[in-house]
C-alpha cells in the first residue's frame, strides 16, 4: 500500500527554532491521529547550521538540500505552507516549494495571514484546490 505524505513548507532561516518546528509539531499530533505522515524538512535542520568552509562547500550543500526538499514534495500527496507573516522578501524558499508543488499537481493547502500581502498567483494556485474541494463535499 502507498504512503501517503504532507510536506510541510515553511521558514526555515531567520526564525526561532520554536517558529520553525511549533506548527510543525502540531500539524503532526492533529494528522497522525488519521494515520497520515508528515515529512518536515526540519529534519535536516543539522545541515543548515552546518558552517561552511568555502564557497564550493556552501554551494553543495545548498544543492543537497535542495534536492532532497523536491523528492519530499514529489513523494507528498499535499503541501501545508506556512505563509503567515509572507510579507515580500520573505520566506522565498516556501514560495518556490509551493510553486514546484504546483507544477506538479499537489495538492497546496496555505496557512495565511487575513491582512498581510497575498499575490495573484497564490490565489490563483489555491483557488484551484479550493474549487475542487468543494466540488468534493458536494460529491459526498
Amino acid at each position: 500500500m502507498r504512503q501517503d505524505f504532507v510536506y510541510t513548507a515553511g521558514a526555515m532561516e531567520h526564525v526561532s527554532n520554536s517558529d520553525m518546528t511549533g506548527w510543525r509539531d502540531y500539524s503532526d499530533k492533529f494528522l497522525d491521529d488519521f494515520d497520515i505522515k508528515c515529512l518536515h524538512p526540519t529534519r535536516r535542520a543539522p545541515i543548515h547550521d552546518q558552517e561552511a568552509d568555502d564557497d564550493i562547500s556552501t554551494y553543495n550543500k545548498l544543492k543537497r538540500i535542495t534536492a532532497q526538499d523536491m523528492a519530499d514534495i514529489k513523494r507528498s500527496h499535499v503541501i501545508l505552507a506556512d505563509l503567515r507573516d509572507s510579507m515580500p522578501g520573505k520566506k522565498w524558499g516556501t514560495v518556490m516549494e509551493v510553486a514546484q508543488a504546483y507544477q506538479w499537481d499537489k495538492i497546496i493547502i496555505a496557512l495565511v495571514d487575513p491582512d498581510q500581502f497575498k499575490h495573484h498567483l497564490f490565489k490563483l494556485m489555491l483557488q484551484r484546490y479550493t474549487m475542487i474541494c468543494k466540488m468534493h463535499l458536494m460529491l459526498l
